[in-house]
């Protein structure tokens, strides 16, 4: 079966980055600041703090090294040299369950359409775990349910009360939903399942493939790293202002070589 044929069946592909892949350089990073973030326990402080790490990844240039150690496969999945990736990397730091206020941390399971136009239906996730990632802490998702009708899924929209997450917060620039939507027939779609990706791979899935929930069992913090990829021919589909960014483009995607 090629590569395509697999995405199209299964909704995902978990793949193993190059030894020298620059996630090495962010995994150091994020060592060297996990004990003390650690001993942190107000929650806008915590976000603060992520959301230095994360303008220091993006200002290092992650995205364009990342897409880089991903070029054979991108290459096949687009089959252009070209392609449109968000302007952000998102940082996910994830504390445990036993923490107070922890439910802000993890995205609730959806799809990317519950918050963007469906142009978003063909879009990359591309998904990076980074330490402290394995079966009591990694992200989840349901094994094909891609192919599950958007009619079909019932959500309720909740607030910023309930999710501790206000707009144009650090939290929400850490790419948390301030008002999210909350699936409410999780039953009918399927069983979520932790992913199998580990530090030093890449899961490439869908945004139709419902995922997220990674709430974490340890006792850690479990930290990844996150962003899209869209075929370069919807680059102006996008939304044109996206507070997140950390240069003077507003936009939320930006043109990318994948050589």
């Amino acid at each position: 079966m090629c590569l395509l044929d697999e995405f199209s069946e299964k909704g995902y592909l978990i793949i193993n980055l190059p030894k020298s892949s620059f996630i090495n350089h962010i995994i150091n990073i994020i060592k060297i600041e996990k004990d003390k973030l650690e001993k942190i326990e107000n929650t806008d402080l915590f976000h603060s703090k992520l959301e230095l790490l994360q303008k220091r990844i993006n200002d290092i240039g992650a995205r364009k090294y990342l897409v880089s150690d991903m070029k054979n496969i991108l290459l096949k999945l687009f089959n252009k040299n070209l392609i449109a990736a968000q302007n952000v990397v998102y940082l996910r730091g994830v504390r445990p369950i036993n923490k107070q206020n922890i439910k802000v941390e993890y995205l609730p399971m959806h799809r990317e359409n519950f918050y963007c136009e469906n142009y978003i239906d063909s879009q990359i996730n591309v998904h990076f775990p980074i330490l402290n990632y394995n079966d009591k802490t990694a992200m989840k998702f349901i094994d094909g349910s891609h192919n599950f009708p958007d009619k079909n899924i019932i959500f309720k929209k909740e607030d910023s009360n309930y999710s501790g997450v206000k707009r144009y917060s650090k939290g929400h620039k850490l790419g948390l939903p301030y008002n999210p939507k909350i699936i409410q027939n999780l039953e009918d779609i399927g069983k979520p399942i932790r992913t199998l990706c580990r530090p030093g791979q890449v899961m490439l899935f869908s945004t139709k493939l419902i995922h997220g929930g990674g709430f974490n069992e340890s006792n850690n913090i479990r930290y990844s790293l996150d962003f899209g990829i869209l075929p370069i021919h919807l680059i102006n589909l996008q939304k044109r202002n996206h507070f997140a960014n950390y240069d003077d483009n507003s936009c939320h995607y930006s043109m990318l070589s994948i050589s």
